[in-house]
Formats: C-alpha cells, structure tokens, sequence
C-alpha cells in the first residue's frame, strides 16, 4: 500500500492521534515526516488556525474524487459539520453546481449555502426525502456523500439515490445496525468508502485562500480548556469547528 501511493493504509507508517500521540500538545513528533506529503508548509499569511483545517478539508477533496462527479450531476451532502462544508468546497472546484445539504444545525445550513450549496434542507423540520424528490423532479441523486455516520441519514440517501446512483460513505460509524442491502442490488447502487485524504490538494487549497477558512473557525480555546472545547463542538448549532491551540 505504501509503494502504490496509499499512505494511509501503511502497515509500518501508523496514523497520528491513534497509533502514535496526536496534537493537543505544544510540539508533535512525526516519525513518517515527507514534505509535501505527511506535512505541509503553510504560506507566510495562513494563521495556525487556518492551516488546522488542512486535514478536514483533505477529506472532503478525497471524497469527492471517490464521488467523481459529472459537473452536471445532483450531489447530496448529509450532514454539514467541517467535514461535509469540506465536501462542498470539493465540490465546487470541480465544477458541481446542484449540491443539495441535509442538516440539523440552522448554523450550519447557513454556512453550506454561503459555500455554494442551493438546496438546504433542515432534517429536523423537513421531510428529507421529499425535499429531494421535489428538487430533482422525482428523478432521484446522482451522487450521495454521507458525511454522519448516522443510521437515518444513510437509509435516506440510498433511498432518494436514483437508479444507478453512487452513495460515497464518508462518515464513521460508532454503532451497528442491520442493513439489508438489496435495495443496493435493487437499484444497481454502488457504496464506497475511503480511509485519510488529499491533503496535497486540500494545502493548496488553504495557502491559495481558495475561501475564506477563517470564517469555519467558530471557537479557539487554550489547550487548558480542552475539555470545553470538546463540549462546544458536540454542539452544532454553536459551533463549526472548533480549534484548540496549545
């Protein structure tokens, strides 16, 4: 895997914050350091803050490039938290114009359409499913990203994928459940996943302020005030994402 280009996935190479110690201190060891590739060097005028978001929005450019979307597809987007806001950024710089979001923070909506997206449905007062009937004249998605990790909203996307649809599965589950896939051979659906990022195209992306990144960076606290940190993020209609700076 590490010959083929997939570093994440390096037996020997191990991942930051769960194999080896991760960031919440003043300085980080990095055994598998390759400039350009497991680091990177931030411009001259990206603050720490904006260059934290480089991992987060690496995942959002993998899984679009896992989407591979025809610029003339409808992509939905469930769930807008750092990562998914990362998927429309993605999105967008490959030309995607119909980007539907399924969020339950207000906050959050509101930055999803600030970033592009022209369907915003709140799943908490809406009837996804119907939305998104409506919204592609009952045709279905092209593409779904599932960026939650949550049973609901992955039912909903295979539901509302239209036949022959692509459902990219980018949030990690914490609990099981029962699936039955036929609806997958039902409708020749195809499901895929990813480990890690493009975190070349996501540093650019930040050192050429391809937006405004400060603006996602809603909270900072001191690395003696982790633990609010951790509640505040848990709270999406505060926050976005959240940074702690030792």
């Amino acid at each position: 895997m590490c010959k083929a280009g997939f570093y994440e996935l390096c037996p020997r190479q191990g991942s930051g914050g769960i194999d080896i110690n991760g960031a919440y201190a003043e300085y980080v060891s990095v055994p598998f350091a390759a400039l350009n590739r497991t680091v990177f060097k931030l411009a001259d005028d990206i603050t720490c803050e904006e260059g934290a978001l480089i991992e987060p929005f690496g995942v959002g450019y993998l899984a679009a490039a896992q989407a591979n979307p025809r610029q003339s597809d409808v992509v939905a987007v469930f769930g807008a938290g750092i990562i998914g806001l990362s998927c429309i950024v993605a999105l967008k710089a490959r030309g995607v114009s119909n980007i539907i979001v399924s969020e339950t923070s207000r906050l959050r909506l509101r930055t999803a359409g600030n970033l592009g997206a022209n369907v915003l449905i709140n799943a908490t007062e809406d009837d996804v499913s119907r939305r998104i009937s409506e919204a592609t004249s009952g045709r279905g998605l092209d593409l779904a990203l599932e960026c939650t990790g949550v049973r609901k909203p992955f039912f909903t996307a295979l539901k509302t994928l239209r036949y022959g649809g692509k459902l990219v599965q980018v949030g990690v589950f914490t609990e099981a459940f029962e699936f039955n896939p036929v609806t997958v051979t039902d409708k020749w659906l195809t499901i895929t996943g990813f480990v890690g990022g493009d975190y070349p195209a996501s540093a650019a992306a930040v050192n050429g302020h391809i937006i405004d990144f400060k603006k996602l960076v809603t909270h900072i606290f001191p690395l003696d005030r982790i633990n609010e940190a951790f509640a505040v993020q848990a709270r999406p209609d505060e926050s976005i994402k959240v940074v702690v700076k030792p």
